[in-house]
């Protein structure tokens, strides 16, 4: 049966949790990215097509401005609709007829003539035009009332015309686009008259016939009041769309909608010149169907990935494990009374250091045993030397240092400091015999558990000292700031997110005594607990270990008296702070 506590089976299991969650982060990124960027294509190759066939539709509606430019202000017609006919001395006949020539010619040299299909001109004078196939079957009268003849009859500019119904009796469509604008005389700028030049919508189809819009596609150009110009299902033209799709002021935006019962992307485009927009509404099942196939992709190179990583893990693991194997079966022999040194233990690398150290252990070992033998005299002593030699800090300390070496090497600086830090410690741990110690070397050690703790929070704690100088060679207990601090950062700061904040403080109380305050911006403690947070029936088994601060202030009332020890204030979710009052020595 597999042994899950081998270190080479937590070697495979951290370092595939490892890949998995990296691959697994990378994939979902990668998947992400795909898809925005595949959208992100669409929108823009859509939208550039739509801004291409938008400026076409403008360059014809110039044509039709040209057109209706020529008319406002046109010379030879200005005779036609400012005499009158009546005097003998005007020919009607020979100017009405010399105008509509000049006005068939014009419009049969322009690239829009074959899309005109009326033309009406009426002057003040009440003589009017009517030119092309659908001019006389028109109703003047009820063109006149139309909103949009209205509208437009006074107009000084030409104002771009929307799509209306075809007002002729005999048509070739049931609507046109009608643009309607004053003529004035060229002389002294009054209006004389008004024009009605009246286009085929199929002159919109003709600026869009050479883009073929994608399947289950729909392509719709609206006009400023959102009636339809054209449809690529040629099923909507000339109808209000206002009630179905809603086109924003702000221009060249895209959003997803419901249109027609169906979910589309829908991309647009609005034209400054004509009023006019263009609308691509884009089937959500085929973006649907591009970002299900980024998806498969994705989850393809994360599976080639994870199963390489989880191939490398084990070779790796299998590689690092082999000498630990040694040394272990080397510690097993020891425990069992075997103390000679084996050389093949010993190498240059890191393990091979760790080897040394076995051998020196092993040595130190027998020394101690010999010894004991011979100094039965000593007997408790020695034998408190060989638990020691058990548990020898100088074996921790080559161990340390051949961590220190190993991080040193692979510029692991994160490990090196921690190693460092350590070993201080444990340097300082060991002396054990001196009880009181100065403040400023109490600070000192509580450096070095903050330097471990900072690298293992990858920096997200920063301390804060405000301290009087005059304070730092009074003598304090020693280790009793360190199980205080590991509490903030240990279960105040659990499941914080952001930085961690402690502020430690020192000053004199009544010139007699020495109050330290430990302030933290962790999650607090409950109200509830902090009652009973120095009881010592309550102190085990709670989420906030305060075994620690129990001995701690046990320990300083022993030392001291009733008066002195720990008390505590706290928030729940925003800070807690720590006091400890103890006399000045």
């Amino acid at each position: 049966m597999l042994n899950p506590y081998t270190l080479k089976n937590k070697l495979i299991l951290y370092f595939s949790i490892v890949f998995i969650l990296v691959s697994l982060c990378i994939s979902f990124y990668y998947s992400n990215y795909t898809k925005n960027l595949l959208e992100k294509n669409i929108i823009d190759n859509t939208r550039n097509n739509l801004t291409y066939i938008l400026s076409n539709i403008d360059r014809q509606i110039q044509q039709c401005q040209d057109l209706s430019d020529w008319l406002y202000l046109n010379r030879n017609l200005d005779k036609l609709l400012i005499r009158d006919y009546s005097d003998s001395n005007y020919n009607f006949d020979y100017d009405i007829s010399a105008a509509y020539k000049e006005i068939n010619g014009r419009i049969t040299n322009s690239s829009i003539g074959r899309y005109v299909v009326s033309v009406i001109i009426e002057g003040k004078n009440e003589v009017d035009l009517k030119l092309y196939s659908e001019a006389d079957f028109i109703d003047i009268n009820k063109m006149k009332a139309a909103d949009w003849f209205q509208k437009g009859k006074d107009s000084e500019v030409f104002v771009c015309a929307g799509i209306e119904e075809n007002l002729a009796k005999e048509r070739y469509n049931n609507f046109f686009i009608p643009f309607v604008r004053k003529v004035i005389f060229s002389d002294s700028r009054k209006t004389i008259g008004w024009q009605v030049i009246g286009i085929s919508p199929d002159l919109i189809r003709y600026s869009i016939k050479d883009f073929e819009v994608p399947d289950n596609d729909l392509l719709l150009i609206m006009d400023g009041q959102n009636k339809c110009l054209y449809s690529s299902d040629n099923k909507l033209l000339g109808q209000d769309l206002s009630g179905s799709i809603s086109i924003p002021e702000q221009n060249d935006k895209n959003f997803y909608s419901e249109v027609f019962g169906k979910k589309v992307l829908v991309v647009y485009h609005k034209s400054a010149y004509s009023n006019y927009q263009i609308v691509q509404l884009v089937d959500y099942s085929f973006i649907e169907e591009q970002r299900t196939n980024a998806t498969k992709i994705a989850f393809l190179i994360l599976g080639i990935t994870i199963t390489v990583c989880c191939l490398f893990t084990i070779f790796l693991s299998s590689n690092l494990t082999k000498p630990l194997r040694r040394i272990m079966h080397r510690m097993d022999c020891i425990s069992k009374g075997n103390f000679h040194v084996e050389p093949e233990l010993e190498g240059n690398d890191e393990i091979g250091e760790l080897g040394k150290g076995i051998n020196q252990l092993a040595t130190n070992i027998n020394q101690l045993l010999i010894k004991v033998k011979n100094d039965e005299n000593a007997k408790k002593e020695l034998e408190f030397k060989v638990l020691q030699s058990q548990i020898n800090p100088h074996f921790v300390y080559n161990a340390l240092n051949s961590i220190k070496v190993m991080a040193m090497i692979q510029k692991a600086d994160g490990i090196y400091e921690t190693a460092t830090a350590l070993g201080a410690l444990l340097k300082e741990t060991s002396k054990g015999a001196m009880n009181h110690i100065t403040l400023e070397e109490e600070i000192s050690l509580l450096d070095q558990y903050l330097t471990i703790q900072k690298i293992r929070k990858k920096g997200l704690i920063q301390v804060n000292y405000s301290i009087d100088s005059e304070l730092l060679s009074c003598k304090i207990p020693k280790f009793t700031l360190q199980p205080i601090i590991e509490n903030s950062i240990v279960h105040g700061f659990e499941g914080k997110k952001g930085l961690g904040m402690l502020e430690i403080s020192a000053g004199l109380v009544d010139e007699s005594d020495i109050l330290i305050e430990i302030r933290d911006n962790g999650v607090g403690i409950p109200q509830d607990r902090l009652e009973t947070i120095l009881q010592k029936d309550k102190a085990r088994g709670e989420r906030y270990n305060s075994v620690g601060l129990v001995n701690i202030n046990e320990r300083i009332k022993l030392t001291y008296g009733e008066k002195y020890g720990l008390s505590f204030e706290s928030k729940y979710l925003e800070y807690s702070i720590v006091r400890i009052l103890i006399p000045r020595e």
